[in-house]
């Protein structure tokens, strides 16, 4: 009980039956006092696991209340699952099918609007429609008129969810799946700053005396007004700016910046590498459901995939092979191996519940 990591450990043993009396008295205090009401329909991702566990695990000790955006005509479960699934959807933990051996690739199908609101102090909201952050707004939750204390939210996207908000200077902002943006409820009068890690598109709303900052962990961009991709996943060597209207400013975290025009990328890691692109706009066109690739390797090809159909994959031993198009990414995931099979000499199977990769070797 003394790591958060046990979080998990807990949850499983309570399902299991095998949970200790302090564990059982912990889940079920927990439950009782929150009266949850969280949206346990949807399987959540290790990212959300990642970003809530911590409250998650400082809730069970203290008994913290979450409040959910409420929707009628709800049915709940039997009482077991009813106390179980709303801890695992607010500990990011779910039992998937995925474990499995076998998965019927048909099955799987792609990603869909879903997101969680997390306001500063620890609340949690499901959000499963773009309106749902505005009924949000309406009941005064997230956002606060400038003037009061600034406090900062997060909404995160699991894999195979997306998002589209709107930030308080009118900003618009799209999140690709597995992907973390952090906010002020307001804006200061000199700067507007947001943390992101994952995938976003940002359309910024023109303020010339109010620079627009979006900091990853490798760089900064800094914008007055202009549209941009920003692609900043964990485990990703650099990050990468794609300018498609506008201009910007990029700085890596080592103090090198670059001053960006439209069409070119920056590729930011411990240096900056420009590059002009013939299809800026392409690069963004997941916004639009499609996949877009420009030349790329096979480990980012599955891993995108994987990301947007909520699958695990397995990246050793990958053929050299790379694609290039788009590729509409609404669609079951049998269909979309179907066509990337048939234009790149590969091989996708399952093997030990994960998609693998291998060289066709019947062609």
């Amino acid at each position: 009980m003394k790591k958060k990591k046990d979080l998990k450990t807990i949850i499983q043993k309570y399902l299991q039956g095998s949970a200790s009396q302090e564990e059982i008295d912990r889940v079920e205090h927990y439950y009782n006092e929150s009266q949850s009401d969280l949206d346990i329909t949807k399987e959540k991702s290790d990212l959300q696991l990642q970003e809530l566990e911590s409250r998650m695990w400082n809730r069970i000790q203290k008994g913290d209340n979450i409040k959910p955006l409420r929707r009628p005509g709800r049915v709940y479960l039997r009482w077991a699952a009813a106390i179980v699934l709303p801890l695992l959807f607010i500990g990011g933990y779910y039992l998937s099918r995925h474990d499995a051996e076998e998965i019927n690739l048909a099955t799987v199908g792609p990603g869909k609007i879903g997101a969680s609101l997390i306001t500063e102090n620890g609340q949690v909201y499901s959000l499963t429609s773009l309106a749902d952050l505005a009924k949000l707004e309406g009941e005064g939750i997230y956002r606060e008129e400038s003037g009061v204390e600034t406090a900062m939210h997060e909404i995160v996207t699991p894999k195979g969810g997306y998002y589209q908000l709107v930030l308080p200077d009118g900003t618009s902002v799209w999140l690709n799946a597995a992907t973390v943006i952090r906010f002020p409820s307001h804006f200061a009068k000199n700067k507007r700053e947001v943390f992101l890690s994952g995938e976003a598109y940002f359309d910024v709303t023109h303020d010339k005396s109010a620079p627009f900052i979006v900091h990853t962990d490798q760089q900064s961009t800094k914008v007055l007004g202009t549209k941009f991709n920003i692609t900043s996943y964990k485990g990703q060597q650099t990050d990468v700016v794609t300018l498609i209207e506008g201009s910007v400013e990029a700085s890596s975290q080592h103090n090198e910046t670059i001053r960006m025009t439209p069409g070119h990328q920056a590729h930011i890691g411990k240096h900056i590498r420009y590059i002009a692109v013939d299809n800026a706009e392409d690069v963004a066109a997941w916004r639009n459901g499609e996949f877009f690739f420009d030349n790329t390797p096979m480990d980012e090809v599955i891993t995108c995939i994987g990301r947007w159909y909520n699958i695990e994959v397995d990246l050793n031993n990958l053929p050299n092979n790379r694609l290039n198009g788009l590729i509409d990414r609404n669609v079951p995931l049998n269909k979309l191996l179907d066509l990337i099979e048939t234009t790149s000499n590969v091989k996708i199977i399952v093997k030990n519940g994960r998609l693998t990769v291998a060289t066709n070797q019947g062609k």
